[in-house]
């Protein structure tokens, strides 16, 4: 008689979530949050920036990544001749030198410990074996399949993990408790003159050692909890990355209507051309240094709405440039308000423009 697993009959994100033993993603995320945020207060207390590497060895994690040319952002495995989980990061073109506050304030370094908190979080996605070993969660969780789709489900509950940690490396950069005060302190100076908003965010860049985009998001998320903390400020995060320039959506913000109309953000990653050509034609100017690194701007764009049509905007506002030091390209910030353009149109009616929404 087969004698079936206790998790057989469950999808395969449920049987992810029994064998870390949490009902939910959004659980399993504050769960791992709690666990590095607590080792990290009792380290340094509120001292910014947030220094991982300091604590991670009580997590069998060596705090000494390794750098290697072959790793394109970060991996994690567990090294049986050190006993421990070792973190592996891209390797920096250049230079490493200068001091410590030059150093946290490229972008680069700044990603890569995005990518070191990242690969941190994934550690608490494996489970230990009965003879010792460790695996990843998703491996144990889609062990149990038919051999033809196991490595499709394997690959959809890593998306899963992935965007959990990816969400979790944010919140330990910058801690939540820490940021909303922050940002509730620079909310009026935001609304009384939008101008600062892009001074004021650097300065939170700095403080915390992070990226534009790694603190724009967790902003976002701070103003859903807080309501109209902002007002009507939109913002737009394009970035660039390598050669080929190819200016995509980092993050945005948008408010829950413009004129009535409710837009839906755009998605990050989305290559900037389907929504704007004349942002993408911007955002490569700013790049390649012909023109100032900031000042006023307007900028047309399209964009979906929740009610199944398509609205043109035109954002009024600001710019400002950070370009990569060690690498081509950066990121430019685009923030204002925004207000309708030309009238709807309906994606039924498959009406092209030149900024059509794909």
């Amino acid at each position: 008689m087969e004698v079936r697993r206790p998790d057989a009959g469950l999808a395969p994100l449920e049987r992810y979530l029994s064998v870390l033993k949490c009902d939910s993603l959004k659980a399993l995320e504050c769960r791992i949050c709690e666990r590095i945020n607590h080792a990290v207060r009792s380290r340094q207390g509120e001292h910014l920036p947030v220094k991982l590497s300091a604590c991670v060895a009580q997590f069998d994690i060596d705090p000494n990544p390794r750098f290697e040319s072959a790793v394109a952002h970060g991996r994690l495995a567990f090294d049986d001749r050190v006993g421990q989980f070792v973190v592996s990061l891209s390797r920096r073109p250049g230079s490493q030198g200068g001091s410590l506050r030059q150093q946290l304030a490229d972008p680069f370094v700044r990603r890569q410990r995005f990518t070191y908190a990242h690969e941190v979080a994934h550690r608490f996605c494996y489970i230990q074996a009965d003879d010792g070993t460790w695996i990843r969660a998703a491996e144990r969780a889609s062990a149990s399949s038919r051999p033809y789709t196991r490595l499709r489900l394997l690959r959809k509950l890593m998306i899963h993990e992935e965007l959990l940690c990816n969400s979790i490396a944010g919140r330990v950069l910058i801690p939540d408790d820490i940021l909303s005060r922050r940002v509730g302190l620079l909310a009026p100076g935001f609304r009384a003159d939008p101008g600062i908003f892009s001074a004021n965010l650097d300065e939170l860049c700095d403080e915390f050692a992070v990226t534009r985009d790694c603190m724009l998001i967790q902003i976002k998320k701070t103003l859903r909890r807080s309501q109209n903390l902002l007002g009507d400020l939109v913002w737009f995060l394009v970035r660039t990355d390598g050669a080929s320039l190819v200016p995509r959506f980092a993050t945005c913000a948008l408010p829950a209507a413009i004129a009535g109309v409710a837009p839906v953000e755009v998605y990050p990653g989305e290559e900037v051309t389907a929504r704007s050509e004349a942002i993408a034609a911007f955002v490569r100017r700013a790049l390649t240094g012909s023109m100032p690194d900031s000042g006023p701007g307007e900028w047309p764009c399209v964009l979906a709405t929740k009610q199944k049509t398509t609205v043109h905007v035109k954002l009024t506002g600001h710019y400002s440039v950070d370009r990569y030091r060690s690498i081509p390209g950066g990121t430019v910030l685009l923030w204002g308000n925004a207000t309708l353009g030309r009238p709807l149109t309906n994606h039924a009616q498959g009406v092209l423009c030149k900024e059509n929404y794909l």
